[in-house]
C-alpha cells in the first residue's frame, strides 16, 4: 500500500478530505460540503484529524477510505474503523433560552462545567499504539 502525497494543509503531513452533505428539507446544513484534516495512511485510507461541525457519522480520528478526484481533490467514501470517540454538537439558536442563564453560552460563566477543553483533542480517549 503506498502512501498518498499532502496537498498541503498545516504540516507536510496533512491532507484535506471532502465530505458531500445532504440537505433535509429546510436546507441544513447550509453548505453542501465540508472539509477535514486527515493524515494519510494508505493511497486510498486516512485517519481523520478534525473534529466535523456538519459531517454526521464521523469523529477525530476514525479511518476513512477516501477516493482522489481528477483535479486531485480527496473524497470521502465510508468510514472503515470507528475511533472510540464521538462528535456533540451544540447549536444554539438565537431564540433560545437557557432558563436562568439567558443566552451567555461562554464556558467562563458556567462554575458547573468541566475544565476540559471542548475541541478534537483527545482527553483519555482510546489510543490505537499501532499507528503512533
Amino acid at each position: 500500500m503506498n502512501e498518498i502525497n499532502s496537498v498541503g494543509g498545516p504540516a507536510d503531513r496533512f491532507v484535506k478530505v471532502v465530505f458531500e452533505l445532504p440537505r433535509d428539507d429546510d436546507g441544513w446544513p447550509p453548505v453542501a460540503c465540508e472539509g477535514l484534516w486527515a493524515v494519510p495512511v494508505t493511497a486510498d485510507t486516512v485517519w481523520l484529524h478534525n473534529s466535523p461541525w456538519f459531517v454526521r457519522g464521523v469523529a477525530n480520528d476514525d479511518l476513512i477510505r477516501v477516493r482522489r478526484a481528477e483535479d486531485r481533490q480527496l473524497w470521502a467514501d465510508e468510514r472503515l474503523e470507528w475511533s472510540g470517540y464521538c462528535t456533540i454538537r451544540i447549536i444554539p439558536f438565537r431564540e433560545a433560552r437557557w432558563e436562568g442563564r439567558g443566552n451567555d453560552f461562554s464556558m467562563h460563566s458556567r462554575p458547573w462545567e468541566s475544565p476540559v477543553r471542548a475541541s478534537s483533542s483527545r482527553h483519555g480517549g482510546p489510543r490505537r499504539t499501532a499507528r503512533r
